[in-house]
């Protein structure tokens, strides 16, 4: 977990693009849910499981991804 919030080299994913206007992400953006069900991996914790509500909804514990990138 301590490697994917900082490590010795620069990690970058997926590239960026440089306007006159404003620098943004060109391909493969991630986003914070997808650096909590990272986390929740590393944890050991499968970030796809189903949680329910006290009506008996079914709500997923995050929406993210796992990022296989920054755990190579």
């Amino acid at each position: 977990m301590l490697r994917l919030l900082s490590s010795p080299k620069s990690m970058c994913s997926g590239l960026t693009r440089r306007d006159w206007l404003r620098i943004g992400v060109a391909d493969r953006p991630i986003s914070p849910k997808d650096l909590l069900a990272t986390m929740y991996h590393l944890l050991g914790i499968d970030p796809r499981t189903m949680l329910t509500d006290r009506q008996g909804r079914p709500l997923p514990l995050v929406d993210g991804n796992v990022i296989h990138d920054a755990l190579a």
